[in-house]
């Protein structure tokens, strides 16, 4: 993880004890790469997976779907996605829920 960033949620599967996925936010350092890690093994080791959300869509939040495991569904700045393994499954306007930022 780049050093002085901002952890904004570290949130735990429902589904696989130890595991967890953390949304981390560096726009205010003028980075508006999205980040999201993932660890399998309780927080000793963190993978980065973000694919399929474009750079300049930083991550505010992230879950994974209480019913689906390895759903996730990520809050950014501009909308929401739904990344997987094969890309964007899903996304929403931010405009449109009122949540883009000013």
């Amino acid at each position: 993880m780049p050093e002085w960033s901002m952890v904004s949620i570290i949130e735990p599967s429902p589904h696989q004890a130890g595991s967890a996925f953390a949304a981390i936010d560096r726009h205010k350092l003028d980075d508006l790469k999205p980040l999201i890690y993932r660890t399998h093994d309780g927080g000793k080791t963190w993978t980065r997976i973000v694919s399929g959300i474009p750079d300049g869509a930083y991550v505010r939040s992230v879950r994974e779907d209480p019913r689906k495991k390895g759903l996730l569904y990520a809050a950014l700045n501009s909308g929401f996605m739904c990344p997987s393994t094969t890309g964007i499954l899903a996304t929403a306007a931010a405009e449109s829920a009122g949540l883009a930022d000013p």
